[in-house]
């Protein structure tokens, strides 16, 4: 993916991924993710394993309660 102010490479799109999961992203930051995204098969295939990560850590932590 080429690098513009409008849209994240796939290296930032992973950052910004792994950071939405520990705080809101500004709406700026979410918007040029959703725009990487669009066009980005491998980032959605990642952003989609990091919440069935989380959700499955989830629920082995509230197992563990």
């Amino acid at each position: 993916m080429a690098n513009s102010s409008w849209m994240y490479s796939c290296h930032e799109a992973s950052r910004m991924i792994s950071d939405a999961l520990e705080r809101k992203l500004a709406p700026k930051e979410w918007m040029r993710l959703r725009m990487h995204l669009a066009f980005c098969k491998m980032c959605r295939g990642y952003e989609q394993n990091i919440h069935v990560l989380e959700s499955t850590l989830n629920r082995l932590g509230d197992q563990c309660t």
